[in-house]
């Protein structure tokens, strides 16, 4: 049998990554480094626990707020989520990039106007965020409000993901939202949202695009999504939210928190999570769906639920 769970452990345990392998891994990476002349940035684990004692964790304090649907419900066969009390715990995004637009690392590492890279046989060169054609819109627009000239345009980078206490037999779900800023100083807006498909759909109230669904590689030019036209179709003409749905693939009951930004559009600030779905479609989608529904087949479904136990206590202590 393996070892049950570890319970009430003291907030110093942090196993299993012990002084012996923190120190094998810093070895493993040197010798890596060796070919390079480079060196890792800690000699061995007491030299790591020193920068992270001195590492300032900021004064922003964690805040929280429970939270639950309250539109209207379906008469019969009301989803479980609709009812649900959700807890969440959050900090202050503006004093968070704050302390970023403080941090002193950053000096010399600004970039303060959108600007062109070329290689140098004069091809654009496309690296960092304000290189690209958007922050040069963005910067476009605050240069039309004569009083935010002599400003500097300072996008917020956005990613969210939901992760599961345990892959195999976890219940508990969390939604992390995680923010960095592309650039610093006085004017923030919102910059690219990395999430992989179903959060995109729930973040954009959009379940396909404008394209003809029967030749999506076709030629033919097609009407992209803009949230002036999905205003346009559900405040301005007469269409119920079936046709909504079945004609255009826009979910009308749901409004992108991107609405309330001046300048911020979330059908042009979606980003795939490609290391997200490649890892979640290879492993959890597949693989461990794969390997639960053998041992169900093969051994019934509850003693599969017992294989699956032991593995989740195998995954937890090793």
């Amino acid at each position: 049998m393996p070892p049950l769970p570890r319970m009430d452990t003291p907030p110093t345990d942090w196993m299993p990554y012990q002084n012996r392998q923190i120190d094998m891994l810093l070895d493993l990476w040197a010798v890596t480094l060796i070919k390079h002349n480079d060196a890792p940035p800690f000699a061995n684990h007491k030299d790591m626990y020193a920068a992270i004692d001195v590492t300032l964790l900021g004064d922003v304090p964690w805040k929280s707020f429970m939270m639950c649907y309250n539109g209207i419900k379906p008469q019969d066969n009301i989803p479980l989520w609709m009812t649900t009390k959700y807890d969440v715990w959050c900090r202050d995004p503006l004093e968070l990039v704050g302390n970023m637009l403080t941090n002193s690392n950053f000096d010399g590492e600004i970039k303060f106007l959108p600007y062109h890279d070329y290689t140098t046989d004069n091809k654009w060169y496309w690296k960092n965020l304000m290189s690209g054609d958007w922050a040069w819109k963005q910067a476009d627009l605050i240069a039309q409000n004569l009083k935010t000239h002599g400003s500097t345009f300072v996008p917020l980078i956005i990613g969210s993901n939901k992760t599961i206490v345990s892959v195999a037999t976890g219940h508990m779900e969390y939604h992390l939202l995680y923010l960095s800023i592309g650039n610093i100083f006085n004017i923030c807006n919102i910059g690219p949202y990395i999430a992989d498909y179903p959060e995109q759909v729930m973040l954009s109230g959009v379940m396909q695009c404008l394209a003809d669904p029967k030749d999506l590689d076709g030629g033919q030019p097609c009407l992209h999504q803009h949230e002036e036209h999905t205003e346009l179709l559900v405040d301005q003409l007469t269409y119920t939210y079936k046709q909504l749905w079945f004609e255009y693939g826009i979910i009308g009951n749901l409004i992108p928190f991107t609405n309330y930004f001046i300048h911020a559009d979330i059908h042009e600030l979606l980003s795939s999570d490609l290391l997200h779905q490649i890892i979640k479609g290879t492993f959890k989608d597949h693989l461990v769906d794969w390997v639960e529904e053998y041992l169900t087949i093969t051994h019934s479904a509850h003693h599969a639920a017992e294989i699956m136990d032991d593995i989740d206590r195998r995954y937890v202590n090793y």
